[in-house]
């Protein structure tokens, strides 16, 4: 038992540690946001009443399950690290999903009871059967996954989809079916946003892409423009069923989901820019990206529609440039 304890704080300490270093390496500006963003999201959730219904404690769950099955996951090093210090997996990924539902709690204490006891349980199941994929014998289904067409060397997708992304559709694609069973348009529109921006924050944030891979292409701009091509696809291919299902069974609110999967796809593309601004600092990525992402949903509720639209399009455009930028100036310094 002492020895158990031992290697579990020894884990905690090098987490700890590396999640220090991380947020140490930010400027200070990111630093300053990412604090002011914690603490207006922790105050929102906190001030925010959420309704004693099954259909909206079940999407609270939903949502818990789409996002932690890509926010839990374990690589081939951190399961090596497990396995030399002899802790398991299962252990680890209960440990992280309690963290996350810390959110929920804020939000209400009964989904968030729901979500650190049924959530936790689901997610953690999913993420056992992934680390399969991670095995010679297991995840045979996933390994075997291809895209064909012009998506057949979106390698970064097809991992991604291996590795939990395609969960997070599946998990989309159910809150969907619920949607209809129950009438629910809101729930619909929800379950868009999953399917559209769990996998792209699954596959652009489980870990940077590798920098040979990326030297191969011929320029920074053409880099940028397939990586921009295959994730403007790969985001819009749900929305192929999806969005017709919702709108053909909620024609009163066609306008409201449209909305929603318009903000869906420009959500996934700010998170694929951003990746590629700020390579290979994930942590600066994302925060950047979050700053964008609640900087734009504030602005949609101030000012007209067209304005809005206008706005975000300038802001892709302008993260596009600077992503050539970066990855010209990372990966071919001297040309």
């Amino acid at each position: 038992m002492k020895r158990v304890l031992t290697a579990y704080r020894l884990y905690l300490g090098l987490r700890l540690r590396s999640v220090a270093r991380l947020f140490g390496a930010l400027p200070v500006v990111a630093k300053v946001l990412f604090a002011v963003i914690a603490v207006a999201v922790g105050y929102g959730l906190h001030r925010a009443e959420l309704p004693h219904e099954a259909s909206v404690v079940g999407w609270a769950v939903g949502v818990f399950v789409a996002v932690g099955t890509g926010v839990c996951c374990i690589g081939r090093t951190e399961l090596a690290l497990l396995d030399e210090l002899g802790i398991r997996p299962a252990f680890v990924f209960v440990g992280r999903c309690l963290l996350l539902s810390v959110p929920f709690f804020l939000l209400d204490a009964w989904a968030g009871l729901l979500v650190a006891t049924v959530g936790t349980a689901v997610t953690t199941m999913l993420s056992c059967y992934r680390l399969r994929d991670l095995s010679a014998n297991g995840g045979a289904i996933l390994r075997r996954l291809r895209f064909g067409g012009p998506l057949a060397a979106a390698y970064v997708w097809i991992a991604g989809y291996r590795s939990g992304a395609l969960w997070a559709g599946l998990i989309g694609g159910a809150l969907l079916l619920l949607a209809l069973a129950n009438g629910n348009a809101d729930m619909a529109g929800v379950s868009i946003g999953v399917m559209v921006c769990a996998p792209a924050l699954t596959v652009y944030y489980r870990r940077p892409d590798p920098s040979p891979f990326l030297r191969v292409y011929r320029s920074a701009a053409y880099l940028v423009r397939r990586k921009a091509t295959e994730g403007a696809l790969c985001t819009l291919i749900p929305l192929g069923w999806s969005l017709p299902l919702s709108v053909a069974a909620f024609p009163d609110r066609a306008g409201w989901l449209a909305g929603v999967a318009g903000l869906s796809v420009y959500v996934a593309m700010v998170l694929l820019y951003a990746a590629y601004a700020f390579y290979p600092h994930l942590l600066t990525s994302i925060v950047v990206a979050g700053v964008l992402i609640v900087g734009s949903a504030v602005w949609l509720s101030v000012v007209p529609v067209g304005v809005a639209v206008a706005s975000l399009a300038v802001i892709l455009v302008g993260l596009h440039g600077l992503s050539i930028y970066n990855m010209k100036h990372f990966l071919w310094p001297t040309t």
